[in-house]
């Protein structure tokens, strides 16, 4: 009877409503790329939402800041591919959208990044897909813990 041990990394993502710790940078507006990187520095990510309490805990953090009228950058893009969204910041696929009608559209063939369009507290907010190059405000979130291992011993007659 032979053992084989496998070692299996689990990326362990728990979702709960204060979990996510949302941040929002609004003095210094920058593109996509630029915001992405700015949360990497002040060892954070830029945002993912995966759930309807994730986007109800990001738009409170937009409600609290009394900012209106407004787009701001998460880390939702289909740069590698046209049409098909991951979060750049965990590299993973959408689990939950909230599209703005006719969206995402591609408008003149270079909305790559992903906005929450930000209206008011009153008004309910939607994604849509932007201009990479415009400069806007920025969420960042604490990164996700991706160093549990879990160590599974598999009996191999």
């Amino acid at each position: 009877m032979r053992f084989i041990t496998v070692f299996i990394f689990v990326i362990c993502l728990v979702f709960a409503e204060s979990a996510k710790n949302y941040k929002l940078f609004r003095v210094n507006k920058l593109n996509w790329h630029a915001a992405f990187q700015d949360c990497l520095t002040r060892g954070l990510q830029l945002a993912t939402i995966n759930s309807a309490v994730d986007q109800r805990e990001f738009d409170a953090v937009l409600e609290n800041s009394h900012m209106v009228n407004s787009w701001v950058w998460t880390s939702g893009t289909d740069q590698s591919e046209e049409g098909v969204f991951i979060w750049m910041s965990t590299g993973q696929p959408y689990t939950y959208t909230k599209w703005r009608e006719s969206e995402p559209n591609n408008l003149r063939g270079d909305e790559h990044c992903m906005v929450v369009d930000w209206v008011d507290k009153n008004t309910p907010a939607y994604w849509n897909d932007g201009r990479c190059r415009y400069k806007l405000p920025y969420v960042c979130e604490d990164k996700a813990e991706t160093n549990n291992v879990v160590k599974i011993d598999l009996n191999v007659d």
